[in-house]
């Protein structure tokens, strides 16, 4: 990663801001750990027999070359394979993706066709695109980056037959002002299920979840036993005064001076602080009691 070629001032912005990260990727596998090599193993050793220069010079006479591109790159010709190409260490994982991909046409290929080899086929004039995509999404084998298999909705692979990892950028003093980095992995992604393989370091040197942000402490608002009680009381005296005066007014419509201020205006100012009351009783409602 290009972390580890960093290097940086102690202390600075950049330095501060850099430490304790970490890196989601993509492996091409894990290799065996019971001794007898497993797909990654083989494909590994196989492919590392191309490192010799009459392989290479045939892969690159079977490359294009680009005439009068300029790709920033003095000298560019177009893609080309070198000692380099087979890497020091970790194998690339482009290598091993590849060639399961490339597995996987074959199979498929051979699955459309009704063969189990295209070494005698001489036309593949009966190989529809329909047919070649259903045998994609159902063909599955043990490729070098783990067993493979296809979601059928998505035609993706499904994540949980892939290898990731999470490496911990791991600030290291380089001298007395500048510090670089090395990453280590520390947990693995195989399997469907993840495992620890080394204690990730957050920014504060330790091992422990920093709390960047304090806890949310939620202000609910609850009405409280006292206030609900005071507004019960206060809607049921108006639900209560409302019906005695409706009623009041109903003995005494004949009254002059109840006739001469309306009955029917007074029921509806009497309908009107009902409802009002009413809406105390919904109002009141809450999850501190109310669950």
């Amino acid at each position: 990663p290009f972390f580890e070629t960093m290097e940086l001032p102690t202390n600075s912005s950049l330095a501060l801001a850099t430490r304790g990260v970490g890196l989601f990727s993509a492996l091409n596998g894990l290799p065996s750990s019971s001794g007898t090599p497993n797909a990654l193993d083989k494909f590994t050793e196989r492919f590392q027999t191309l490192n010799n220069a009459a392989d290479i010079a045939y892969v690159n006479s079977r490359l294009p070359v680009y005439d009068n591109v300029d790709f920033d790159s003095p000298g560019f010709e177009g893609p080309q394979v070198s000692n380099s190409t087979f890497g020091i260490g970790d194998l690339s994982i482009f290598a091993s993706t590849l060639f399961d991909e490339t597995i996987l046409l074959g199979l498929s290929a051979c699955g459309a066709l009704g063969v189990s080899s295209t070494k005698n086929v001489t036309s593949v004039s009966s190989l529809s695109g329909s047919a070649m995509f259903g045998h994609i999404l159902n063909t599955t084998f043990e490729g070098a980056t783990g067993r493979i298999v296809l979601d059928p909705i998505t035609a993706s692979r499904l994540p949980t037959t892939a290898v990731f990892r999470i490496s911990n950028a791991i600030q290291v003093p380089l001298n007395e002002t500048h510090v670089t980095y090395k990453f280590v992995d520390s947990d693995i992604f195989a399997d469907g299920q993840w495992r620890q393989t080394a204690p990730y370091i957050f920014s504060d040197g330790t091992a422990g979840v920093p709390s960047d942000v304090p806890a949310a402490e939620l202000e609910l608002n609850y009405l409280g036993s006292a206030l609900r009680i005071t507004g019960f009381a206060l809607a049921g005296s108006i639900l209560f005064l409302s019906i005695i005066f409706a009623a009041w007014t109903a003995h005494y419509r004949k009254n002059a001076v109840v006739t001469a201020s309306q009955p029917i205006f007074l029921w509806i100012l009497c309908t009107g602080s009902f409802l009002f009351g009413a809406t105390i009783l919904p109002i009141s409602i809450d999850d501190e009691i109310w669950v």
